[in-house]
């Protein structure tokens, strides 16, 4: 009589081979689910931002951030009513915000370089919320508020009074790199959260009706982040809102 079945050297071999098959896959299907969750975490991160500030603006009977709030920290404690979440401090003590400048896993750019990669966010303070998100906050004194910030506003703007990088799995976990789980985004005075090098083939400096005036992703300056070059990587936010909230730039 014939006997059906399997080997258990046969089973063994088979289940070899499924085991190679899927470690050699798994990093790609990582690697694409990542990719496909970084346009939807940031479009909501946008949206929450720039609600949770129109509230602000409201409690205080203010049109601007910067008549409302002279410090981050105050600017923080009346986010905190709107955005779940609370802010990093240094010890138990509570009375001061961790910087990323003390992260003990620094920050770098799209390549892991140093070059052109924070821009200032050594000292913007974290705050962190559910889902294993971080954000770092900066907001600029109201008396270091220049003329120059007012005139480089365009349309309904009140020019760039702060910054906002989310990292997508928290400062705590790598690569932290921008670009890749760190998107850089900016706050204009009204509120509004703006995704950095936004606008697609927007010249704020020909065009009075520019979001912003700042090089855009697609430009041929140093901030690409487009199909074929991705150079330090602030402007991949702006690629990525422009492009449907999805993210074109080999990542």
């Amino acid at each position: 009589m014939k006997k059906y079945g399997f080997t258990l050297a046969e089973v063994l071999i088979t289940l070899g081979i499924i085991g190679v098959v899927a470690a050699l896959t798994a990093p790609a299907l990582n690697s694409s689910f990542q990719k496909n969750k970084v346009g939807p975490t940031l479009k909501k991160i946008s949206s929450t931002f720039s609600v949770a500030n129109e509230h602000v603006l409201a409690d205080n009977e203010s049109n601007t951030l910067t008549s409302a709030f002279g410090t981050t920290e105050e600017y923080l404690d009346a986010l905190s009513k709107y955005v779940i979440g609370a802010p990093r401090y240094k010890d138990a003590s509570k009375k001061t915000i961790m910087t990323v400048a003390e992260l003990p896993l620094v920050p770098t750019n799209f390549t892991g370089g140093t070059k052109n990669s924070i821009y200032g966010m050594e000292n913007l303070k974290i705050y962190d919320l559910p889902d294993g998100i971080s954000v770092a906050i900066s907001l600029t004194p109201r008396n270091q508020i220049t003329n120059a910030t007012r005139e480089a506003a365009v349309g309904s703007f009140k020019g760039n009074i702060g910054a906002l990088y989310v990292d997508i799995n928290g400062y705590d976990k790598k690569p932290n790199r921008v670009g890749k789980d760190i998107f850089h985004f900016n706050i204009d005075d009204n509120g509004t959260v703006l995704a950095d090098g936004g606008r697609t083939k927007c010249n704020a400096y020909t065009d009075s009706t520019c979001y912003q005036k700042t090089p855009t992703w697609d430009s041929s300056s140093w901030n690409q982040c487009n199909e074929e070059k991705v150079d330090c990587g602030h402007s991949c936010t702006g690629s990525i809102a422009d492009n449907n909230w999805k993210v074109i730039y080999k990542y």
